[in-house]
């Protein structure tokens, strides 16, 4: 269940990727435009790109038997959005 929850955040921060990009790919939360659409206006590219990975660490985190809530929380670290 929680690694169903990253692998959709980590497709949010995909798609704000693909915008900030100009890439021609089809978006796979069409639904959550308006999220994806400030994500990539407030985050520069390197910074979602460093989100997906933190997101992928995470899963990795939690496959590896680490406390589901510790390798959370750190990713959240790594998520915040700036003031």
């Amino acid at each position: 269940m929680v690694d169903r929850c990253l692998v959709d955040l980590m497709s949010i921060y995909r798609d704000a990727l693909v915008l900030s990009l100009g890439t021609p790919v089809p978006l796979v939360n069409e639904d959550q435009l308006t999220l994806v659409q400030q994500l990539a206006r407030t985050l520069p590219r390197e910074r979602l790109l460093l989100c997906v990975e933190a997101i992928g660490e995470a899963r990795e985190r939690i496959d590896r038997n680490v406390a589901p809530l510790l390798a959370l929380e750190a990713m959240c670290l790594s998520l915040r959005l700036p003031r």
